[in-house]
């Protein structure tokens, strides 16, 4: 293939846990149903996220913002009450709350203003939620996510996990396998191995192996390396 330059051979030491070519029924057994239910969870908090961000209903608004006006009374009430028992002595004492007034420390927001500016937002036609089956559906949603972790702990062997102090906890050899499989392929024009050799070269459960990740889907038609196969 002019142009292209030839790979060498990947050496066992530099692949990630090769002790798993020697065997790869652990990509049927567990590692798909695990990425599987890993792209669920994921689906899943996705939706869960929507769901939270969904605006309020008609209904639902007018709650809040009359409870937050109720709110703004009582903290306006309490601003006014410092004022008069300050000017209860005075010969004019709302001239003291006309001063506030005009430096705008202070101001008054009536309902009626609140409540036609709902009436505006109302005609946006804003699909929202209510409250309650906000709720319903935030909780039914972790529960399909607590569900599909409990899975997920469950798909995978205890073999399947390798301490490395580098990152401070476990991970997953599978991963790493596949990972470092998949990277050479996207840097490959060709199928090839995870040794770097021709595919072509591979015994048939490791062909398999790269049929099921599908590993075609990153090759590069276009990339300067290929697979080594011999002359």
């Amino acid at each position: 293939m002019p142009g292209k330059e030839m790979r060498g051979i990947i050496s066992a030491s530099d692949i990630p846990y090769v002790q798993l070519r020697n065997d790869y029924s652990w990509i049927e057994a567990h590692y798909l149903p695990y990425k599987r239910l890993e792209a669920e969870q994921l689906r899943a908090e996705r939706e869960l996220a929507e769901v939270i961000d969904l605006p309020p209903d008609a209904a639902t608004r007018r709650e809040r913002f009359k409870a937050g006006h109720d709110a703004y009374l009582q903290r306006n009430a309490e601003a006014w009450t410092k004022i008069f028992l300050k000017s209860l002595n005075a010969p004019d004492p709302l001239f003291r709350i006309e001063k506030k007034l005009d430096s705008g420390r202070l101001d008054w927001l009536p309902w009626e203003v609140v409540e036609r500016s709902l009436d505006i937002i109302d005609g946006y036609g804003i699909e929202g939620i209510s409250d309650k089956d906000r709720s319903k559906k935030v909780s039914s949603i972790e529960k399909q996510i607590a569900s599909i972790k409990e899975q997920r702990a469950s798909i995978l062997p205890p073999e399947a996990f390798d301490r490395h102090f580098q990152h401070g906890g476990e991970i997953c050899i599978f991963d790493c396998y596949v990972d470092a499989w998949r990277q050479l392929q996207a840097a490959t024009a060709d199928p090839v191995a995870p040794d770097g050799k021709s595919l072509g070269l591979s015994t048939p459960e490791e062909k398999n192996a790269w049929e099921a990740l599908q590993l075609s889907l990153v090759i590069q038609p276009k990339a300067r390396l290929r697979s080594w196969r011999p002359e």
